[in-house]
């Protein structure tokens, strides 16, 4: 981001307060960051050198940055069994991200993924659902859209295809691996 010119810097109203070699504050910095300036940010450093920040920008993002692991517990005392941690996006999406072949997991005793619209589960690879006792699919309208599999119509197979316009087709195709491969 460009900087601004030196004359619209206000370095009087700056605050840099140190309590050491591990922690320090910095508020009122005049120079721009990628969402303006600073309003306040919480330096510390272990001494082993990695570094957390904590703060907020004058375009109005609070950041919270560590160069290791972050954890968040909430709930240690209640005994209400109710909501411990609730992360809310007021006006626009929560997107939860890991890079670097990274894995998001959700883990809890029941998990539920509630949508006022669509569910979309994309994956490059495989979906796989793994269940002990029951997958259970309720809807007004179920489509499979496949070539193979024993999901698979069997006039969209391979096979069915083939089979399709055959005299007796009905009986023929009765008769094609609902897989649609040749054994």
């Amino acid at each position: 981001m460009a900087e601004r010119p030196a004359e619209k810097q206000n370095w009087q109203q700056r605050q840099y307060i140190s309590f050491g070699p591990h922690f320090r504050i910095d508020t009122a910095n005049p120079q721009m960051g990628l969402n303006g300036s600073i309003v306040y940010d919480l330096f510390a450093q272990t001494s082993s050198g990695d570094k957390s920040v904590v703060g907020m920008a004058n375009g109005g993002i609070y950041h919270i940055y560590n160069d290791q692991t972050i954890e968040i517990v909430g709930g240690q005392e209640d005994q209400s069994g109710g909501v411990n941690i609730n992360i809310v996006g007021k006006n626009g999406d929560v997107w939860i991200t890991a890079e670097k072949n990274g894995e998001v997991r959700i883990r809890g005793k029941n998990i539920v993924i509630d949508a006022d619209e669509d569910i979309d589960l994309m994956a490059g690879n495989n979906i796989t659902l793994d269940a002990k006792n029951r997958i259970l699919l309720k809807s007004n309208v179920a489509d499979c859209n496949a070539l193979r599999g024993n999901l698979a119509p069997r006039d969209v197979t391979f096979m069915g295809q083939v089979f399709k316009n055959a005299a007796g087709g009905g009986a023929v195709t009765d008769m094609i691996p609902s897989g649609g491969g040749i054994v």
